[in-house]
């Protein structure tokens, strides 16, 4: 892989929030027809019950008008968004995946190697382009014909969200690299994300347990996104015949979007 088109630590990307620690511009990214995605129109972000009254009064500026909730339902429920009454945000919801509970279910068990957690989350990935193409045509339509601009998250803001940024980035011709720098980027927020999920220490434990599992866990990792793109090859040739074929975001979609989201 080569350098991605700017620095992204060095860019704001990053939103300091008190609720969230992996909220994020999605901006700058080259594509391979030398355009870059416009700021302003697409964010990206972890769990939202947690938001603050300041996190509020920060976000208000972005103009969010589509919000799209990956997680399953089991989990909105235990931790639904805290949003201000009055916001009028259209929330896409029905990714019903088992990315969550998989994971859960894996920091539970005996006797795994950190190998053995990379191999499982590449597993989950794997799920991806069936559990998450609805998710992925709806987001890219709402950035090609709504309103304000759009938030896409889960609960880590990472796998689940990054997957679906990263299929409409594809979508919006931006090239290989910069589709990667950013999936990568949810690495710089990983001392937050160990804080806020260990919860009673059971971060500790698996990593006590089976050293450099809380990386597998808790970080991202080109090979994950990789083992979600092998059945799209295997399946339909490409991304763009998986897109096309099983997202629906044919060639006119696709021209709208990169007119929406591109300079």
């Amino acid at each position: 892989m080569t350098a991605p088109s700017f620095d992204p630590a060095g860019t704001g990307l990053l939103l300091a929030l008190d609720g969230c620690h992996n909220f994020r511009r999605v901006a700058g990214w080259r594509t391979r027809d030398g355009r870059t995605v416009r700021a302003g129109r697409l964010f990206r972000a972890d769990g939202l019950g947690a938001l603050s009254d300041a996190d509020h009064r920060s976000l208000a500026a972005l103009g969010l008008g589509h919000v799209f909730d990956l997680r399953a339902s089991g989990e909105i429920a235990h931790a639904p968004s805290r949003w201000p009454g009055d916001w009028q945000l259209a929330t896409w919801q029905g990714a019903e995946s088992a990315a969550e509970a998989d994971i859960t279910r894996m920091m539970a068990r005996e006797g795994l190697t950190a190998a053995d957690f990379r191999a499982a989350m590449c597993g989950v990935y794997a799920r991806f382009h069936d559990d998450l193409a609805a998710a992925t045509a709806a987001a890219a339509r709402a950035l090609a014909e709504g309103d304000g601009s759009v938030l896409i998250h889960c609960t880590a803001g990472k796998d689940r969200t990054g997957f679906v940024t990263a299929m409409v980035l594809n979508a919006a011709g931006v090239t290989e690299d910069d589709v990667l720098a950013d999936y990568l980027l949810s690495n710089a927020s990983l001392p937050s994300a160990r804080i806020r999920f260990n919860v009673d220490g059971r971060l500790d434990g698996v990593e006590a347990r089976a050293p450099g599992a809380l990386d597998a866990l808790v970080g991202v990792h080109a090979e994950y996104l990789q083992a979600a793109v092998a059945p799209m090859i295997a399946g339909f040739g490409s991304v763009d015949g998986w897109l096309a074929a099983r997202a629906g975001i044919d060639t006119p979609l696709r021209e709208r979007l990169r007119k929406r989201l591109l300079t």
